[in-house]
C-alpha cells in the first residue's frame, strides 16, 4: 500500500477523495498509526506515515499512542481495527516494515531470473574453474527448486514435486533435523554422536533443503578464492541480494510462526510462490499448519491457493481437510466466473470422490477474500474499531 499517494486524496479538492483512497488502501492492509492529539472522548488526530486524518475512535486512547491497525472495510468510510496485543507482539518490535506482505509475483520473477543467470554462468565454466563439488550440487539444487512446474504432466508426477517444493522450502528445516535426532536417540544402544555424523537422513536434508543450501552458497561467496568472483559485478551483486532476500523471508516467516504459537488461532501460516510452466504463470500458496493439538482436540489441514488467470483474473481456492473429509471453496470476482466454476464441479467430484469420504465444493463471489490473501494473517481481538474521516 502506497500511503504517500493519499496526499492527493486529502488535499486536492478536485479529486473524488474516497474513490482515490479505495484505489490505494485495500481490506487486509496492515500498518502503524500514531495518535497525535485527542480532541475529545471519541475523536483524535492520527498520523499514518505521510498524512494525517481525523479519526473517530471507539476506545480510550492517549496522545502519543502507537497502534497497529488492519483495514477491515473501505466502503462508505475507511474502517480500521486495532490488532490485539498478542498479535502485535507476533509481528516483532524489530520489524521495521509497516506492512506485512508475502513475496510478490514481480519480486519472484527477479529471484528466478537472478538464480538462472548465475547458475548458467558458473556451471558453464571450464572444468578446472568450476567451484567445489558440494557448491556445484548446491547451485543445481537451488536452480531446480525454482524451476517452473509443468502442470501438463500426469498428476502422479507433479504432485510429489509440489510436495518436495513445500517441504524443502527452508521453513521446516529445524523441525526436520529435530525429528531425525529424536529418532536416532530412541534407537536401542544408539551412539548418538556417531549416528549424527554418519546419518544419511541428515545428509539428505542438508543437500535438499533450501535453508542450508542458501547458507552454504552465502558462505562460499565470502571465501577469497570463490569461483563466483569471476562473475561480473552486476550478476554477483544480484545473486548476493537474492540469497539475502530468500534467507530473510524464511527467517521472518519462521519468527512469525513461533510468535503465533501462543495465539488462539489453531494454525501457523507459511507463504510460498509456485512457478508454473504453463504460459509461465505463477501461483501463491499459503500453508496453514495445525499447531500441536491439546488432548481431545481436533484439527485439520488448510491450504489456500491464489492463481492469476488470463481470462478471469485472480482466483482464490481454499482447501480444508479433516481426516478424509475435504472442503474446497473457490473465491471469484463476479457471478459469471462463479457459474463457470459450478459448471465444472461434477468433473472435480469424479476425480476426487474416490480419495475422500466426504467432499464439499463451493464457489463464492468475494473480491475482499481475494485481496486478503496478499497479507499475513493476524488475529484481531474484540470490536475495537477506528473510523477515519479523510
Amino acid at each position: 500500500m502506497d500511503i504517500s499517494s493519499l496526499l492527493q486524496a486529502i488535499f486536492d479538492p478536485q479529486l473524488n477523495r474516497f474513490a482515490r483512497v479505495q484505489e490505494v488502501i485495500k481490506p487486509g492492509d496492515v500498518f502503524r498509526l500514531k495518535v497525535i492529539d485527542v480532541k475529545d472522548n471519541h475523536r483524535a488526530l492520527v498520523d499514518l506515515g505521510k498524512f494525517r486524518a481525523l479519526a473517530e475512535i471507539k476506545f480510550p486512547v492517549k496522545a502519543g499512542a502507537d497502534l497497529l491497525v488492519k483495514v477491515t472495510g473501505t466502503e462508505g468510510q475507511l474502517r480500521l481495527q486495532l490488532v490485539d496485543a498478542e498479535s502485535r507482539a507476533a509481528i516483532g518490535s524489530k520489524n521495521g516494515s509497516s506492512q506485512l506482505k508475502i513475496l510478490s509475483f514481480e519480486l519472484f520473477d527477479r529471484i528466478q531470473s537472478d538464480i538462472r543467470k548465475t547458475v548458467e554462468q558458473i556451471l558453464k565454466l571450464p572444468q578446472n574453474q568450476l567451484p567445489p563439488e558440494h557448491i556445484s550440487r548446491a547451485l543445481a539444487t537451488l536452480d531446480a527448486h525454482f524451476e517452473s512446474i509443468d502442470l501438463n504432466r500426469n498428476l502422479e508426477k507433479w504432485l510429489p514435486l509440489l510436495k518436495s517444493r513445500i517441504e524443502d522450502a527452508g521453513l521446516f528445516f529445524e523441525k526436520k533435523l529435530a525429528d531425525i535426532v529424536r529418532q536416532l536417540a530412541e534407537r536401542p544402544g544408539s551412539d548418538l554422536a556417531r549416528e549424527l555424523t554418519h546419518s544419511p537422513e541428515i545428509k539428505k536434508v542438508m543437500a535438499q533443503d533450501l535453508k542450508p543450501i542458501l547458507f552454504m552458497l552465502k558462505e562460499y561467496l565470502e571465501t577469497p578464492d570463490s569461483t563466483f568472483k569471476t562473475l561480473d559485478s552486476k550478476t554477483l551483486s544480484g545473486f548476493k541480494g537474492t540469497l539475502d532476500m530468500l534467507l530473510a523471508d524464511i527467517n521472518n516467516q519462521q519468527s512469525r510462526a513461533i510468535n503465533r504459537h501462543e495465539l488462539p488461532d489453531p494454525f501457523q501460516v507459511f507463504s510460498l510462490v509456485l512457478p508454473l510452466k504453463e504460459e509461465q504463470k505463477k501461483a501463491q500458496l499459503k500453508l496453514y499448519c495445525p499447531k500441536k493439538k491439546q488432548k481431545g482436540s481436533q484439527g485439520g489441514f488448510k491450504i489456500s491457493l491464489l492463481l492469476d488467470m488470463d481470462r478471469i483474473g485472480e482466483v482464490r481456492s481454499d482447501f480444508f481437510m479433516m481426516e478424509k473429509d475435504l472442503s474446497i471453496t473457490f473465491f471469484v470476482k463476479n457471478d459469471v466466473n462463479k457459474k463457470q466454476f459450478e459448471n465444472h464441479f461434477e468433473e472435480i467430484r469424479e476425480s476426487l470422490n474416490s480419495l475422500f469420504d466426504y467432499l464439499v465444493l463451493k464457489a463464492v463471489v468475494s473480491e475482499q477474500k481475494i485481496q486478503e490473501f496478499h497479507h499475513v494473517d493476524l488475529d484481531l481481538g474484540g470490536d475495537r474499531q477506528i473510523d477515519l474521516r479523510v
